[in-house]
């Protein structure tokens, strides 16, 4: 059967429906508009008009470790689940000239499985220290851990710590002596560790634009670098601006955050100066000078 030869025309017509396809579709559609994440930016605003902070507030963390040196008011009972990651996690810290074994060493009434519980502060910084709960686990014969000292043990978001042999970042790490609070009938039967948690990693700080904008995200960033130094504020999408605090602000998270949030995009002149005489303004009739005051200082002197 001989191949019959498509004309000329259907052959261009074909092509171009192939180019549309490639191009997905020849004329724009409304999916295509919402696409546009380029619009320009009013640089007569402030950086918190455009964003909201997130990952920002303290974090709640769980973990379950080894209490040692008790004068037998441990016990060797534990969920099954959990001894088993235990186990697993002792070998791991030992150094392998060590010769004990995990199972013959939970077994002791010398040791007592526990729940460790607290709360990361909001912004903490790696190697910062907080306060924790220690209690005994539940329906075991551990009458006491008076005296007692804890092993380095993991600490999980509590949020998604839902399993035992659960996969979960490790946020900080606990470790220390226990101390019990006598003097309070309330507090009398759980265990503490002050200052015995230990920040891991930064608590990640970051901006989500409300409306995802590579312009605004690129100008944000450069806004807040000019002003706090190169390196401070990240653009990692269009969506997400990330921050590390400053070393002068270490101490003045709070403070820091108030300036960033009204930090105007514009570096005009002019406009410059009528912000600080509305700022001023507010200074001086408004209740809430606080902010007043975190604004001049967020503008700073003209340079």
């Amino acid at each position: 059967m001989r191949n019959r030869k498509i004309p000329y025309r259907s052959k261009t017509g074909l092509l171009f429906g192939l180019i549309c396809l490639v191009l997905g579709g020849c004329a724009p559609t409304q999916d295509t508009a919402v696409l546009q994440l380029d619009d320009p930016v009013d640089l007569n605003t402030t950086v918190g008009q455009l964003v909201q902070f997130i990952q920002y507030n303290a974090v709640p963390v769980r973990g379950f470790g080894v209490v040692a040196g008790l004068n037998g008011t441990g016990s060797s009972e534990c969920p099954p689940a959990l001894r088993a990651e235990l186990e697993k996690y002792i070998r791991q810290q030992l150094p392998k000239t060590r010769g004990l074994n995990p199972g013959r060493f939970l077994d002791s009434d010398e040791t007592a499985v526990v729940e460790i519980n607290g709360t990361i502060p909001a912004l903490a910084r790696k190697g910062q220290t907080f306060d924790l709960q220690v209690l005994p686990l539940s329906r075991t014969q551990t009458t006491s851990l008076d005296g007692g000292y804890l092993y380095t043990a993991p600490l999980k978001e509590r949020s998604i710590f839902l399993r035992y042999d659960q996969y979960a970042k490790t946020f900080a790490v606990a470790h220390g002596q226990l101390f019990r609070n006598l003097l309070d009938d309330e507090k009398s039967s759980a265990w503490y560790l002050l200052g015995g948690g230990y920040v891991q990693n930064e608590v990640q700080l970051s901006m989500a634009l409300q409306k995802p904008n590579f312009t605004a995200a690129n100008a944000i960033r450069n806004r807040i670098n000019e002003r706090f130094g190169n390196g401070v504020a990240r653009a990692v999408s269009s969506a997400e601006i990330r921050l590390t605090i400053p070393p002068r602000f270490q101490h003045q998270q709070i403070r820091f955050l108030q300036m960033v949030q009204r930090l105007y995009l514009s570096q005009d002149p002019s406009q410059r100066g009528r912000h600080i005489e509305t700022l001023v303004r507010q200074l001086a009739h408004e209740e809430n000078k606080e902010a007043a005051e975190w604004g001049l200082e967020a503008i700073g002197k003209a340079t």
